[in-house]
């Protein structure tokens, strides 16, 4: 229970709660409040308190896409891009309901006292649009009478109708305009910022290369581009994937991939803005001279994976530098399958593989000579 409730501090969720209890508190204010208003506020009073209703809704929604992480620090009040704009739209339509239901439909109670059988007949005939006509005897031959006439306001009523909507509607095309002409030039939020390339050398390779970048504000990042200097060249990246902090983007093969070089990472944002990494990908055999001493091999990690996927292993020991092939043997029988061979120094190797369930057996070639790398288990 208290790890449980730990957990729940620790994720925020305790926010959460506090907002709502908050709401449910001024939920029960406005019930005890709202009586207590005269006749003569019953309009603004329901106006005011359906605007301040929906934001105490609007900010349990925040709150609660804050706390499952979905929230965005880029737009206003954290929600995703045009809620607002669908806040004001849905408040054009609340005033309009409400100025429609108490202008429009609300007939006037007209009273009359003291009132004989002829000045009846003739009320009636001069209020030919009276309706639920209610006579009452006080006695002596009089009457009192009651009855519902409409509010001859129609004009007015269209006025404020026009004047209202106009307003809203100049109010929100503004935000929508606005909102248009911002989005190309939009400088509210932060550069995306560079810091790291991963892995920091690549091998030579003919296949795809998948490249994990590190920075900041990289959560609007639309395209990635490699850049060859030397050789006035440039790739994109045909598939890219970011958050606030990481980008993940792969490379169709090439041939330039599969020789030396050096490459410069650029990113690229939703509205053009870019970050560079000069030299960010040097591709090269290597990145030291080979090791004279044989290799030496410490273990692989991780020793389990799941299968039918493409996962990467790292390789610990000493000479890996000299290792020229990386292959995964089945403990029950059957063809090796290769590895992909990301980066490799002295000290460390990194490879992948796709292998299907059982055991395997890695083992390392340098030269003419193979050794074990170590065993792993794939589910």
């Amino acid at each position: 229970m208290v790890k449980a409730f730990s957990w729940l501090w620790a994720q925020g969720v305790w926010k959460f709660i506090l907002f709502v209890g908050v709401f449910v508190v001024f939920v029960l204010l406005v019930r005890e409040i709202v009586p207590a208003f005269k006749n003569d506020y019953s309009l603004p009073m329901l106006a005011l308190l359906g605007v301040v209703t929906m934001l105490g809704a609007l900010l349990i929604f925040t709150t609660l896409l804050n706390a499952i992480g979905l929230s965005d620090q880029t737009q206003a009040l954290g929600l995703p891009e045009g809620s607002v704009r669908a806040l004001l739209a849905l408040a054009l339509l609340g005033l309009f309901a409400v100025l429609a239901s108490s202008v429009l439909g609300k007939p006037e109670l007209r009273t009359f006292t003291q009132l004989s059988s002829d000045d009846i007949v003739a009320l009636i005939r001069n209020n030919p649009e009276a309706r639920d006509l209610v006579q009452v005897a006080e006695g002596g031959g009089k009457y009192t009478v009651h009855f519902y006439s409409p509010v001859r306001q129609e004009e007015f009523a269209k006025q404020i109708l026009t004047l209202v909507g106009t307003l809203m509607t100049a109010v929100i095309s503004f935000y929508f305009g606005t909102a248009s002409m911002r989005a190309p030039n939009d400088i509210s939020r932060a550069a995306p910022e560079l810091s790291g390339v991963e892995p920091e050398t690549k091998l030579p390779t003919a296949g795809p290369v998948t490249l994990k970048l590190s920075g900041s504000n990289l959560n609007s990042i639309r395209a990635v581009r490699l850049t060859e200097p030397t050789k006035s060249l440039e790739l994109e990246a045909h598939t890219v994937f970011s958050n606030p902090s990481q980008v993940t983007c792969t490379f169709a093969a090439h041939p330039a991939l599969a020789a030396d070089g050096t490459w410069d990472v650029t990113v690229v944002d939703d509205i053009g803005r870019t970050a560079t990494k000069k030299g960010g990908l040097p591709v090269k055999a290597a990145t030291g001279g080979p090791s004279t001493s044989p290799p030496l091999v410490n273990g692989i990690s991780p020793s389990a994976a799941p299968k039918d996927v493409a996962n990467d292993y790292t390789i610990s020991g000493s000479g890996l530098d000299a290792v020229t092939n990386v292959e995964a043997v089945p403990a029950a029988g059957g063809n090796a399958v290769a590895a992909e061979i990301l980066s490799k120094t002295p000290t460390e190797m990194k490879c992948r593989l796709a292998l299907a369930a059982g055991g395997w057996t890695v083992r390392i070639t340098p030269g003419s000579v193979s050794a074990n790398a170590g065993r792993i288990t794939i589910t």
